[in-house]
């Protein structure tokens, strides 16, 4: 966390003063390293004695770094931990299990299987065999074709308040695969098929929170909406990263809030990357509508040197360099030489960016290979992998888990080029090829899995190998971004990759490395 000088700026000072003789609520328009949370704090100590303090960040570390550092009278805690409480009131001992979709989707769909599915459907996606003359293969269940798209889009319907804010209709459903580019990753299925099956799943988690208390992350959010639960309501509530926050969660804001409560959202929209979570580029354009707020800048960034904060001004003008920041440097690499001699250099208290998986593997590899000790942040990742791995059926041979996932990468790859979903088509690409550059280092499947274990372990005092969107609400004094091509090789794409570009560049306080390749080398396989 930035903290500036003991003196506020400019900004803060007109933030505080709000605080003291304004009404209303405010969004507080942040940007990189500026400090807010010094602001969040200070302010949270200019409210009236006697008056309810929430406030709400986006995961526990933050949440119980806040809470040391408020007064008594303010509750520091997480989306997650407030929902939570509110569903003990109304249900008494909860017991939270992650998996809990999935589960319901193996238990389900596996009894489906039994009567829907045949030995001699899609013999080409199964190991081949010879059973009475004819070519058969494992049986591919119900649980095989749809467990993934079930899992992603019940998880996004209860982030949107399906059944509560939003119609829990086909019509609805389908927006969401299409804004989310959601779908059946299996060619054996069809997104109209699982829909009806995800609105099943879903009526199931909500009985089975019901009946038997037993929750998941995402209804500790969407329950209490969905039931229409109230808990505490306080007289001020404060709120970190607001730009992240999706429907249910500004829902639980509203319950939360006294009639003539007062609200101060601080987040900055340039660093809303998690639209495939619900939340969206306009999450503060809503709160700005829901609370009737006044919007309030502070655009001095503490955290990034001069010439970085020059860079990023590309992308976000209003950003400011505090006057005592050090210069700093942005260094432009664009061989793989230099880029391979600036990361040995690095130290466990600095990070390697990428915007992609496959370029992180294989950097992994390489610095594996000079005897420096890294780690993939993203245990998200590797189980994912550990997933395909499992719905492809292989238990040792790794020929024919590469047919086998290759087969699905190049049908996934046209079924969404045909589409218009480029995008879509890169992500399943680079989660392939990550995969493939492991597979180049193991002998069996048993070793590929234990191997993406060691790859994605959190683990202390290890170089951190990232992408940008795990490395967001971090940073560190020297920050490398590999395979950083121009612009234009966006062609024209804003928003969110924007966003992205925004948020890797500000995760830098004093050095900022940027690395592309020579431009005989743009679309080689060259890792880095």
């Amino acid at each position: 966390m930035t903290t500036p000088l003991l003196i506020p700026s400019k900004y803060q000072t007109d933030i505080y003063d709000w605080v003291v003789n304004g009404t209303g609520a405010a969004c507080v328009i942040g940007v990189a390293g500026c400090a807010k949370t010094t602001t969040i704090i200070d302010a949270s100590k200019l409210v009236a004695l006697g008056k309810s303090i929430l406030m709400l960040a986006f995961n526990r570390r933050i949440a119980n770094a806040l809470q040391a550092r408020v007064p008594a009278n303010v509750d520091a805690r997480t989306f997650n931990s407030l929902g939570h409480r509110i569903l003990t009131g109304q249900l008494g001992s909860l017991f939270v299990e992650r998996w809990k979709v999935r589960d319901l989707c193996r238990e389900y769909l596996s009894e489906l299987s039994e009567s829907h599915c045949d030995n001699h459907r899609y013999p080409e996606l199964c190991p081949s065999e010879q059973i009475d003359g004819n070519l058969c293969g494992p049986r591919i269940s119900f649980f095989d074709v749809y467990q993934s798209f079930i899992c992603k889009i019940v998880a996004l319907a209860k982030a949107m308040g399906i059944g509560a804010l939003e119609p829990d209709d086909a019509e609805t459903w389908w927006a969401l695969t299409e804004s989310h580019d959601i779908e059946v990753e299996s060619l054996d299925g069809s997104e109209e098929e699982g829909i009806a099956l995800a609105q099943t799943i879903l009526g199931m988690s909500n009985k089975l929170a019901l009946t038997k208390h037993l929750i998941d992350f995402e209804d500790q959010l969407y329950l209490p909406v969905l039931w229409g639960l109230s808990g505490k309501r306080y007289d001020w509530i404060f709120v970190d990263e607001a730009q992240d926050t999706n429907p249910v969660m500004r829902a639980l804001l509203k319950m939360a809030l006294k009639p003539e409560g007062r609200l101060m959202a601080v987040g900055d929209p340039n660093q809303a990357i998690y639209a495939f979570a619900g939340a969206t580029n306009e999450a503060m354009d809503y709160i700005r509508e829901d609370f009737s707020t006044i919007d309030l800048p502070l655009s001095i960034s503490y955290r990034c040197a001069k010439t970085i904060v020059k860079l990023a001004q590309t992308l976000v003008p209003e950003i400011e360099a505090w006057d005592q920041s050090p210069e700093g440097e942005v260094r432009r690499l664009d061989n793989r030489l230099a880029t391979q001699n600036a990361m040995l250099s690095l130290t466990p208290q600095d990070v390697i960016l990428c915007r992609y998986n496959r370029p992180l593997v294989e950097t992994a590899y390489y610095l594996i290979g000079e005897n420096i000790g890294c780690s993939i942040a993203g245990s998200e990742l590797g189980e994912g992998l550990i997933s395909l791995i499992n719905r492809m059926k292989v238990p040792f041979n790794l020929d024919d888990l590469y047919e086998k996932i290759s087969l699905y990468r190049d049908r996934q790859v046209e079924k969404n080029m045909q589409h218009g979903r480029e995008e879509k088509a890169e992500a399943i690409k680079d989660k392939v090829e990550a995969l493939f550059c492991i597979m180049e280092h193991v002998e069996n499947v048993p070793a590929l899995k234990d191997e993406i274990f060691r790859l994605f372990a959190e683990k202390k005092g290890l170089l951190r190998l990232s992408t940008i969107h795990k490395a967001k609400g971090e940073e560190w004094s020297t920050v490398m971004i590999i395979r950083h091509h121009p612009w234009d090789n966006y062609r024209g794409k804003l928003g969110q990759e924007k966003n992205v570009r925004y948020v890797s560049y500000t995760r830098a306080k004093k050095l900022l490395i940027l690395c592309s390749l020579d431009k005989e080398r743009v679309g080689s396989s060259d890792p880095i």
